[in-house]
């Protein structure tokens, strides 16, 4: 199995380390940076004239439903300030900073954590991380309801929040028990550090996993210029333990085999 080389009295690679101290820099940076912008950015009014969403609402209610939605939209951009950008990527901003240091958190403890408890810790963690999608999500339209981002005669913002639901619900168990089923004949690392994948399966399975890294990476990024902090801190979270999986120990061919690797961590004892 190949690894990265680590320093003498520990455990963690030196890259990994590195990464570790830039990143909390990066944290609080984010921190500082989005709540400052978030602060400035509420200190502005909504709109230029405070009248106008109310107004457009009522001249364009009686218009066929994509003219009035679309004439919405471009009238409304017109009487905003910088009020809605510099709140919304301040936030997430913010969300990010504390994403990072959520992610970082929950990686220590995984690697401090006794491997009896590593698994039921694993999949506690994917739970609650999927778990604030929901408040966030209730906050995202919320806010948005309030500052009238919606006309009035539009849909209940009820609708997208159950659909967020609805989807943290899917996202939390369909890809749960895709982890699991990838965990066969590998067992969950002690530490999370690069390993080489060795033949073309475990190169799919790492490609595989790749690809979600970068999925949720991508939602991160989205998130933050949105102002999604819900999206961004539980993606954010969910970064070290997709990796966990990523670089998880393959098992040796004459071991016991057991499927679902994530719930016994690769240990035959655990099974007596």
């Amino acid at each position: 199995m190949n690894q990265v080389p680590t320093d003498a009295g520990s455990s963690s690679p030196r890259w990994i380390r590195r990464a570790v101290r830039a990143s909390i820099i990066v944290a609080v940076l984010c921190i500082i940076g989005g709540a400052a912008m978030a602060i400035y950015g509420e200190s502005l009014p909504v709109y230029s004239d405070p009248g106008a969403p109310g107004r457009l609402s009522l001249e364009l209610q009686e218009k066929a439903r994509d003219v009035r939605f679309r004439e919405w939209y471009d009238q409304l951009n017109t009487f905003e300030t910088p009020h809605k950008k510099l709140s919304d990527l301040g936030r997430g901003l913010a969300a990010l900073g504390a994403g990072i240091l959520l992610a970082l958190g929950l990686w220590r403890c995984y690697e401090r954590m006794k491997l009896e408890r590593r698994a039921a810790f694993f999949l506690a963690s994917w739970c609650g991380l999927w778990a604030i999608r929901i408040p966030g999500a209730y906050w995202y339209y919320m806010l948005r309801q309030r500052r009238f981002d919606y006309p009035s005669w539009g849909d209940s913002v009820a609708i997208p929040l159950f659909s967020e639901i609805f989807a943290s619900v899917i996202g939390c168990v369909v890809p749960g028990v895709i982890l699991i089923i990838l965990m066969a004949r590998h067992r969950l690392p002690d530490t999370i550090g690069y390993r080489k994948p060795e033949g073309w399966l475990a190169w799919l399975r790492y490609l595989f996993l790749a690809m979600w890294v970068l999925l949720f990476l991508l939602s991160v990024i989205e998130g933050v210029s949105d102002g999604d902090e819900g999206t961004v801190i539980s993606s954010s979270g969910t970064l070290p333990l997709i990796l966990a999986v990523l670089w998880a120990d393959p098992k040796p061919r004459g071991e016991l085999d057991i499927s679902a690797g994530i719930l016994h961590d690769g240990d035959p004892a655990s099974l007596e």
